[in-house]
Order: structure tokens, then sequence, then C-alpha cells
């Protein structure tokens, strides 16, 4: 078997003979495989990109569960309790100036609500309308209160024969300015959801001067809501009269109720004539003989 090899006259060959005629050169296999290669990670690279802009725009990541969940025990247990993770389904639109255009076109009450966001109407979310079994539905005044920071909120049912309301809601507020300040918004919310049949309340209580400002030292303020009795205390304030005790479990088991008369007042009841105590109401019998004879 003869090879045909062509040589140049006057060429030397450097790295040898030349290859035989129809053989292709070795040092392109790796340069195709690696090529390959590349174009296969570029092509793997991109349909991740993509993959994860979809899962964007949807809302959602896709995530191991596993990593995720040691992620947020990680958080927890490096004392990150108190900060809050932000993620991009909650995270505020900021549109331009054609879609927000377009979005006034459409829903012309969006700037009212975008004016009363940026300056930060404390009405602004709070269900308008009013309630099923009152004004103000029990859960949705506990709602209120927690938003304005009232502590130990309780919440006691009043029995039906008393004919009074349907609930008696207590809570401790810091200082007076704080009592004021819930009464005061808890008052103009009422006037918001009520109709027109709705008496609008009055705030009262215990040391709630004439003037009726935050200066004044009010002590406890209460809210009379047609089917709700609202009680706001400082803390020395309600701890005295213990209207929980009273309400819950009733006056024979209340200390404040069984206490001791005092000495010198039982004296004075005994001592004191009243020129009431010997007259007796007219009987039916002895009224109709009197009409008879007029």
């Amino acid at each position: 078997m003869s090879l045909d090899v062509n040589v140049t006259p006057g060429v030397k060959c450097i790295d040898g003979c030349p290859t035989p005629s129809g053989g292709g050169s070795p040092d392109i296999i790796p340069i195709v495989v690696g090529c390959a290669l590349a174009i296969l990670v570029v092509v793997v690279l991109v349909a991740y990109l993509i993959n994860r802009r979809r899962s964007q725009a949807h809302g959602y990541l896709s995530i191991d569960e596993d990593a995720e969940k040691s992620q947020d025990t990680k958080i927890a247990s490096g004392g990150l309790r108190n900060y809050k993770v932000f993620e991009d389904f909650d995270s505020p639109v900021i549109l331009d100036i054609d879609e927000e255009r377009r979005l006034l076109e459409e829903n012309p009450e969006y700037l009212q609500e975008m004016q009363k966001r940026e300056r930060g109407d404390r009405f602004f979310g709070m269900n308008l309308s009013r309630g099923e079994t009152g004004v103000f539905d029990i859960e949705e005044l506990i709602q209120v209160l927690q938003n304005e920071n009232a502590s130990n909120i309780v919440t006691i049912a009043v029995p039906r024969e008393f004919r009074y309301v349907d609930y008696m809601v207590i809570v401790t507020g810091r200082s007076n300015k704080h009592l004021f300040v819930m009464a005061e918004y808890v008052r103009k919310l009422f006037k918001m959801k009520r109709s027109e049949s709705d008496k609008i309340p009055k705030i009262e209580g215990l040391g709630w001067g004439a003037t009726k400002n935050p200066s004044s030292p009010a002590e406890w303020l209460a809210l009379d809501l047609g089917n709700i009795a609202l009680h706001l205390f400082l803390e020395p304030v309600r701890e005295k009269y213990d209207l929980e005790t009273l309400w819950s479990v009733g006056k024979e088991f209340d200390d404040l109720c069984n206490m001791k008369e005092d000495d010198y007042i039982s004296l004075l009841k005994k001592h004191t004539w009243s020129s009431l105590e010997d007259l007796v109401p007219l009987d039916e019998s002895s009224t109709e003989e009197n009409k008879n004879l007029g």
C-alpha cells in the first residue's frame, strides 16, 4: 500500500513528515469538544436566568424547602427575630408616568388613596362600614385598640338580663395623653362608621377636666359605644377599682364591695334622720277614692 506524500521542494518539515492525504488534524478534536461544552454551559445558564425571571414575575422563587428552613433557623438563632425579611410580593410598586396616568384614568380614587397614605392618614385602610352587632363589632374594636398600643386588653361578656351592654372592654394606657388619644380616636372612628340612628358617644371619666383636652389629668376614661362599654385606665387606677373582678365574679366575691364600712360613716348614718324615711306610698285603692271624690 503506497502513501502519496507531497513535499514542496526546498521546504523542510519541522514537526516531522506530513500526515497522509485524506486524514484530519488531531488538534481540531479538543477544540470542537471545548466549544460544544462552552455552548452547553451558556444554554443552561440562559435557561436558568429565564426561569428565575419568570418565577419572580409570578411572585415566588424556586427555592429548596430545606434550604429555606435552614435559613430561617439561622436568622432566628442569630437574634434577628425583630427584623422583617423583605420579599418581592410585599414590596411597593413604583409606577412610571404613563402607568400612573393610566391607573388614574381607570381608578379616579387612586390619587386620593395615595395622598392619604403619603400624609399618614390614621384612618387609611380602616373598615368604615357599620358592624353587624353595633357600630363596632367586638373583634374590630379589639383590633383598633391593639393598633393604638393599648395594653392588657380584657373583654367581659355582660349577661343579657342586666340590659346594659353586650361586652365590657377594659384597657390600660401609658399616660394621660395616651388615654385621651385612644378615646378620641375611637370616638372619631365611631362617627365615621355610625348610621343616623346611632348616638355619638361622649368621653367621660375620672379626672376629666372641664377643658377636656390632653393636658387634663385623666386617670379613667369611659365611652358608651352602644353594644360595648369601653374603659381606659392608668395602671394604678385600674388596680384600685378592679372592674374585672366586679364584672366577672360578682359583688358577692369582690373584696371592694365586701369591705367593712368605716366606723365614722356608720355613726353618721345611725344618728342622721331623713324626712323621707317616714313617707309611705299611697295605695292604689286610696288613689282611686281621691279621684272619685274630686
